[in-house]
C-alpha cells in the first residue's frame, strides 16, 4: 500500500511504476491513497489485468483527469462522505476494506469490461462495514474542551486511527491496513476493560 501527498498524479504514478520495475513487482496489485492537498482518494491497481478502481467518497462517479491508455478504469459511484473534512479517515477505511477483501475485489473487476466503468462498492465490499462507515460519518458529535467546542463526524474511526498512529512509524511511506485491524480490536478491548473498572467503582 502506498500513500502520497504530492498533488501531481501523473508524476506520482510515473515514480510508482519506476519503483515497481526496480523491485520486480509489476504484477502485484497496489492500493494507493492520494492526497491532492485538500482531498483524499483511493486507487486500486489490478496489475494482472491492467485495471484501475478509483474511489472518491465525496464526488462518486467522476474519473480523475489522468490519461492512462494502458489501463481500463472502473469508478465507484458509491457516496459515503457527506461533509467537507472526513475524506482522510474514510479513504483509510476504504483502503483497509480493499486490502482485506482483495480476492473478492479482483474477481469482481475481472468480469467487468470497458463498458461497465461505474461500479458499486456494495457489489464486492462487506455491506455491514460499508453501512457502519456511512452511519458513523453521517452522525456528528460535539466535543467540549471547556474553552471551545468541536463538531466531529466519525469519532469512533478517528479514535482508532489515532491509536494506530501512536503505535506506527510515522516516517514510513509504506504501511499495512492490518495495523488498523489490530488497533481497532485492541481499542475495543481497552475501552471494554475501562468501562468495567468504572462500573465497579
Amino acid at each position: 500500500m502506498l500513500y502520497s501527498s504530492n498533488a501531481d498524479l501523473s508524476a506520482n504514478f510515473a515514480n510508482m511504476n519506476k519503483g515497481m520495475e526496480k523491485h520486480g513487482c509489476c504484477d502485484k496489485s497496489i492500493i494507493y491513497i492520494h492526497n491532492s492537498g485538500d482531498h483524499f482518494t483511493v486507487f486500486y491497481f489490478f496489475q494482472k489485468e491492467k485495471k484501475i478502481l478509483f474511489v472518491n467518497s465525496k464526488n462518486p462517479g467522476i474519473k480523475p483527469s489522468l490519461e492512462n491508455k494502458d489501463y481500463t478504469w472502473h469508478v465507484s459511484n458509491t457516496e459515503i462522505q457527506t461533509d467537507r473534512y472526513s475524506c482522510g479517515p474514510i479513504a483509510s477505511e476504504i483502503a483497509r476494506m480493499l486490502y482485506s477483501n482483495y480476492q473478492v475485489v479482483e474477481r469482481h473487476l475481472s468480469v467487468q469490461d470497458s463498458k461497465h466503468n461505474l461500479v458499486d462498492l456494495y457489489d464486492f465490499l462487506p455491506k455491514e462495514e460499508l453501512d457502519q462507515l456511512r452511519k458513523s460519518f453521517s452522525e456528528e458529535i460535539t466535543i467540549d474542551y471547556g474553552e471551545g467546542k468541536i463538531m466531529l463526524k466519525g469519532a469512533d474511526y478517528r479514535t482508532a486511527h489515532f491509536m494506530c498512529k501512536l503505535t506506527a512509524n510515522n516516517h514510513s511511506r509504506f504501511f499495512t491496513p492490518f495495523t488498523l485491524i489490530v488497533c481497532k480490536r485492541g481499542l475495543k478491548v481497552f475501552l471494554t476493560k475501562l468501562l468495567r473498572k468504572k462500573s465497579k467503582r
